[in-house]
């Protein structure tokens, strides 16, 4: 029995041995193809297309110079702006009828004014304006006031008994006082100052001032205006007429 087993072992041994050397072999072989398609997978891609160079017009194609690409005209400013409008005018107003004012004065008397004034109104439908101020007119001699009236009383009839007449009037406040009169000149109205204090009564000179009136009327049309005017010059005035601005 024991023969029969020693052949068997190395014939076995020579099964396993061819086994593995196709196992190796078919190992390279494997790691060969795997070496070979990595390195022709770069070489197997397709090369880029070169750019065809650009197609020359024939008359540039000539000179083989470059071509500039013209930039469009720009437009003009003068075109782009809106047109300007002509301004519409506008209308024109009615031109307003020419007018005059008419001024007269002035003068004291107040009531003559005011009756004046009243006529041209109702004659003529104007409007007068009666404009006051105030005059020299001449110098007053005024004795110094007193507390009581009777005591400038007293005073008046004295000056009287020597030829220089006076009044007693009221200065407003509770004092009244001797008016001496007015003078037209500044020397008459100092020399009665100078009689009137050698009697031992004090006096003093002071200008002499009034209120005086002057009117305005209009404004009015010209044959207004003319009319009116003829209406002052005969009731003593000299008016004057002005164009209205």
């Amino acid at each position: 029995m024991a023969d029969a087993t020693e052949p068997q072992e190395p014939h076995r041994a020579s099964r396993r041995l061819g086994v593995a050397l196709w196992s190796l072999a078919a190992a390279i072989l494997l790691v060969a193809i795997w070496g070979t398609l990595r390195g022709a997978g770069p070489t197997n891609r397709a090369a880029p297309t070169p750019l065809a160079p650009p197609t020359l017009l024939p008359e540039i194609a000539a000179t083989n110079q470059p071509v500039l690409a013209s930039a469009p005209a720009p437009r003009s400013l003068a075109t782009s702006r809106p047109a300007r409008r002509t301004p519409t005018a506008a209308p024109t107003a009615a031109a307003r009828p020419v007018q005059y004012w008419i001024r007269f004065g002035p003068t004291e008397d107040l009531r003559e004014v005011e009756a004046l004034v009243a006529r041209l109104s109702q004659s003529y439908a104007v409007v007068g304006r009666i404009l006051t101020s105030d005059r020299q007119a001449g110098f007053r001699v005024v004795a110094t006031p007193l507390r009581l009236r009777s005591a400038a009383e007293e005073r008046r009839r004295t000056l009287a008994a020597v030829g220089i007449e006076a009044s007693v009037v009221s200065d407003g406040d509770g004092s009244y006082r001797l008016d001496l009169g007015v003078f037209d000149s500044p020397s008459a109205a100092e020399t009665r100052a100078r009689q009137v204090r050698a009697r031992g009564y004090p006096a003093v000179v002071q200008p002499n001032r009034v209120p005086v009136y002057t009117v305005v009327v209009g404004p009015a049309r010209e044959a207004v205006a003319l009319a009116i005017a003829r209406t002052l010059q005969a009731s003593g005035f000299a008016p004057t007429i002005s164009r209205r601005p």
